[in-house]
This record gives C-alpha cells, sequence and structure tokens, in this order.
C-alpha cells in the first residue's frame, strides 16, 4: 500500500479517488495472497467431515459476532449520518478513528494471550489462566493509560493535529475515550470467553450490546446531535465489556481485572 502511494504521489496522481482505489488494490491482494497460502497450507478440507465439526461451529459462532461488531463499529457512521450534518459527521468520524488507537494495545495483546487462555483452559490449569488473564489486563492498562489521560486532558491538542477545523471534535474524543478505556479496563474478556469454549454467549453479547448501541445512537443522535451520537458509541462499547467481564466471572469464576 505504501509503495503504491509513492508511485501515485511520484506521477501526480494522488487524490482521494486514488487512495482508495489503491486502497482496495492492496486490500484485494492481501486477500488473495491469504486465501493462496491457506489453500497451500493443507488446512482446507471438501465438505464437512465429522472431525471438525466442532471447529466448524465454533467459527460459526465467532463468525456471525465479528460480522455485527463491524457492522456497529462502522454503521454507526452511517446511522448517525442522518441525524448529524456532514461536517459533524466528519468530526465524528475523526474522532472514533483517533479514539480506537487506545484500543489498538488491546488487540496487539490478545493476538498474544489468546492461544496460551485456549491451552491453559483445555488444560484445566485454571489459576494460571487467571494470572495471565490479570497479567494481560495489566499490560493493556498499562499502556493505554497514557493515550487516555492526553486524549481525555487535552483533547483540543489531539485533535488539532488533524488540523484547525478539528478542535471542535474535542468533547467527542473525550466521550470516545472513556469508551475505550472501559473496553481497555476489562481486559481481555472476549477472547477469554472465545479462547473456553464460550463462543456462543459472546456472539449473543455482541448482538444484544449492539441492538443497545443503535438504539442509543438513534435515540441520542436525535436529542443531542453529535455529543449525543459519540456518547451512544461510547456506552453500547462499554456495555459490551462489561456484559463480557460479567460472564467470565460467571464461568470461569474470577475478575481478570486485578
Amino acid at each position: 500500500m505504501v509503495a503504491l502511494i509513492v508511485v501515485a504521489k511520484q506521477s501526480f496522481l494522488i487524490t482521494t479517488d486514488t487512495l482508495m482505489a489503491l486502497f482496495l488494490v492492496a486490500a484485494a491482494f492481501v486477500a488473495l495472497q491469504s486465501t493462496i497460502q491457506w489453500l497451500r497450507s493443507g488446512q482446507y478440507q471438501h465438505g464437512p467431515t465429522t472431525a471438525n465439526h466442532e471447529l466448524t461451529y465454533s467459527a460459526k459462532q465467532v463468525w456471525t459476532g465479528s460480522i455485527f461488531t463491524n457492522l456497529v463499529q462502522w454503521g454507526s457512521l452511517v446511522i448517525a449520518g442522518f441525524f448529524i450534518s456532514t461536517s459533524e459527521l466528519g468530526l465524528l468520524a475523526a474522532a472514533q478513528r483517533t479514539s480506537l488507537l487506545i484500543g489498538f494495545v488491546l488487540v496487539t495483546i490478545n493476538f498474544v494471550v489468546a492461544p496460551m487462555f485456549a491451552s491453559l483452559y483445555k488444560e484445566g490449569k485454571m489459576d494460571r489462566l487467571r494470572n495471565l488473564s490479570r497479567l494481560a489486563c495489566r499490560a493493556n492498562i498499562g499502556a493505554a493509560i497514557v493515550p487516555v489521560i492526553i486524549c481525555v486532558l487535552f483533547p483540543e491538542f489531539v485533535m488539532q493535529l488533524f488540523g484547525k477545523e478539528f478542535v471542535a471534535a474535542a468533547p467527542l474524543l473525550i466521550a470516545l475515550s472513556l469508551g475505550q478505556l472501559v473496553n481497555v479496563a476489562t481486559g481481555s474478556v472476549g477472547f477469554l470467553l472465545l479462547m473456553s469454549g464460550h463462543e456462543k454467549t459472546m456472539k449473543y453479547i455482541t448482538i444484544v450490546s449492539g441492538i443497545i448501541s443503535i438504539a442509543l445512537l438513534l435515540s441520542l443522535s436525535q436529542s443531542y446531535g453529535v455529543l449525543g451520537a459519540a456518547w451512544a458509541i461510547a456506552i453500547g462499547l462499554a456495555i459490551q465489556n462489561l456484559a463480557a467481564l460479567y460472564f467470565v466471572k460467571r464461568y470461569l469464576g474470577f475478575f481478570p481485572v486485578g
């Protein structure tokens, strides 16, 4: 993607349409390469088998939840667009993407600890699973606390990096950053449920919290405009993680926060 942009820049072809086209080409290339590697790996099989029935069932639950998560995350801007102006929608989009950087550390740590969660749960080592989840939670908070403080206490400074016209998005960044704070502070609760055989529970948590988020978005956007939309997104994210935290305690017997 970077190489394509450099070539286009040297050819004086950089426009919004060009950037979108380059992104599409890069995404298609990655998808094609990934598919080829998967088919060559020997993990792909034609038709259902008894051996992979459990894995297929689990994958369907995760797939459904992931689809709904992405639908809510990116569809929120579309829904909000019906109630706020184009300029306000641009501010909301900028603030949302900035706040997502706070949760990026959680994604990174999850990819490291998720396989370990699955292994420890399968071996029945619940004490080690609890300790690892709490260690991951502390790492998440430690890595995210500085960005959260900066975004909450100095939102104007952060948003002006995109241009002076984005300073108006400072209150939106505060709301969305607080939502991300809950996301980080609750730890890897989603992956704990997924890696311990509770994919179906996580799927329903995602669906229910997504519906609540959309309902709040419709209500608050009409009543409070773009700030209401930001709070709706933040509250929906917080509800999802707090619900997952509850079910981790219920099924696994401990809180990752500690």
